[in-house]
């Protein structure tokens, strides 16, 4: 649907990005703050994965490098300017979304409320501890293939090949961010149709076959590109990161964005229980659901990590409890029915935004503050040293001086000396 059909839509959409940027005022989060600089030592002459030595792929990182680029074309701050490209392709995914969805859901949900709307207040005002993290950008750019599942679980045939290839190339480039663990909703998504249909032929007018495509090849021509990120990543990956994984309690135990996440989920599931739930419903739990395996896979429990599971539970919850609200009203009954599942509505949404809240370790921010740290650094240990409000000791197998790389000494530990959880 074009979205000049939909110009209140549009401004729903532009008032919630305004009404977020106050939220920004925190500056970014240690890690979009370290791969930000980390761009600019790039465009320095730095070597990636070479002169500087980080756990993150190319594919990632390189999320940072338009905003840094228009940092220095236009003389602003590089975290404006990545802040300020990371509203623009938010703006931009969700205005595709809007043009790939139906008019309506299950004959009677706008679909611009019910989807998009939700969408919109979760990437802008739901986000600030995860806003502009990779998972962030992969949330996004899962929403236009997810839009073109519901128009054809709605309509009965695909949007236009161009909404869909576009589709295609953003969900590769999300599968591309964290391979192999990010293609895991649009599986999700595949296995949902296919149980639905009972044939496959739907990976071709999908586009889901293209968005593997684009993923694999964006993610094997970064590594050609950067071949030193698979030779000394490699052994702190073996030594350090694999080792200090957490068991699956622990995402019960530690992270309240999971716990959200899953009340949602259950409140969803309930809500489908003697009706037929909407397809977009269903159709969004299952991309939850993929972000989720992702999530547990990752053995890495942090709020950012689960937030694209978190996106698509808010959309599924909204759809579910629209329908069902519309079922209660017209039937005029069930009053006490309609009231548990407000105030279900109501604890869910406060405690999603109680999750999603910027709580960085204040400990490790007034650290950062007392020694003039613009941006997260690295700081060279010739010992072992932990900080304690990690819990988690970092090795890397080169030396590191301020911001720059040495190769004169061997086998010294690194710590990030930052308010990243990490």
């Amino acid at each position: 649907m074009p979205p000049t059909n939909h110009p209140r839509a549009l401004w729903a959409i532009a008032a919630v990005a305004v009404s977020s940027l106050p939220l920004r005022m925190n500056g970014a989060t240690p890690d979009v703050s370290w791969l930000t600089s980390m761009c600019e030592r790039m465009l320095d002459g730095e070597r990636g994965w070479v002169d500087i030595f980080e756990t993150t792929p190319p594919v990632p990182t390189l999320l940072y490098m338009p905003g840094v680029v228009l940092s220095r074309v236009a003389g602003v701050g590089a975290e404006a300017a990545v802040f300020a490209t990371a509203y623009a392709a938010a703006l931009l995914v969700l205005f595709g979304t809007l043009r790939l969805l139906p008019d309506r859901i299950a004959g009677s949900i706008p679909s611009r409320w019910a989807v998009v709307f939700p969408a919109a207040a979760f990437l802008f005002i739901l986000s600030n501890d995860s806003f502009a993290q990779r998972e962030y950008f992969a949330a996004a750019f899962t929403l236009p293939m997810f839009a073109a599942f519901i128009h054809y679980a709605e309509a009965g045939a695909w949007p236009s090949w161009r909404g869909r290839l576009a589709a295609a190339i953003l969900a590769g480039l999300a599968f591309a961010i964290k391979p192999p663990v990010f293609a895991l909703p649009f599986v999700s998504l595949a296995l949902l149709e296919l149980t639905r249909s009972r044939s496959p032929a739907f990976l071709f007018p999908s586009m889901l076959s293209v968005a593997a495509v684009v993923g694999v090849a964006v993610t094997l021509a970064s590594l050609a590109a950067f071949p030193a990120y698979l030779d000394g990543v490699t052994t702190l990956m073996r030594d350090v990161y694999v080792p200090i994984q957490l068991g699956p309690f622990h995402a019960v135990l530690r992270e309240r964005g999971f716990v959200a996440t899953a009340l949602c989920m259950i409140v969803g599931l309930v809500a489908m229980v003697r009706q037929q739930p909407p397809r977009a419903g269903v159709i969004a739990m299952a991309v939850s659901a993929g972000y989720v395996a992702a999530y547990l896979s990752q053995r890495k429990f942090f709020a950012y990590h689960i937030y694209p599971a978190a996106l698509f539970a808010i959309i599924a919850l909204t759809v579910l409890l629209w329908n069902r609200f519309a079922e209660l009203v017209r039937s005029r009954r069930h009053v006490e029915t309609m009231a548990i599942y407000t105030v279900c509505a109501v604890v869910l949404v406060v405690f999603v935004i109680s999750a999603f809240d910027d709580d960085r370790p204040e400990v490790l921010v007034q650290f950062v503050r007392g020694h003039d740290y613009a941006r997260p650094r690295l700081l060279d240990f010739t010992t072992q040293r932990r900080i304690e409000s990690n819990q988690i000791d970092l090795a890397a197998t080169d030396r590191w001086s301020g911001y720059r790389h040495s190769h004169s000494s061997r086998s010294n530990l690194v710590v990030v000396a930052s308010s990243s959880r990490r």
